[in-house]
């Protein structure tokens, strides 16, 4: 499970909680092989090398 609330430079980038977690699940209706640990994981390196947003970009838009 995703503890979205811990991903505070991610929240802030995109302006809300909900826009965040509406990002999440948006991409994993998209990319459904992506279990929770490995979202964790990108979002846990993302957030400590505060990098792009790699993860959440909305590619789909």
């Amino acid at each position: 499970m995703i503890d979205y609330e811990k991903y505070v430079w991610h929240i802030k980038a995109l302006g809300s909680l909900e826009e965040f977690k509406e990002s999440i699940e948006l991409w994993k209706e998209l990319f459904p092989d992506f279990s929770d640990e490995e979202i964790v994981k990108i979002l846990d390196d993302e957030q400590e090398l505060k990098i792009g947003p790699a993860f959440w970009c909305r590619p789909w838009n």
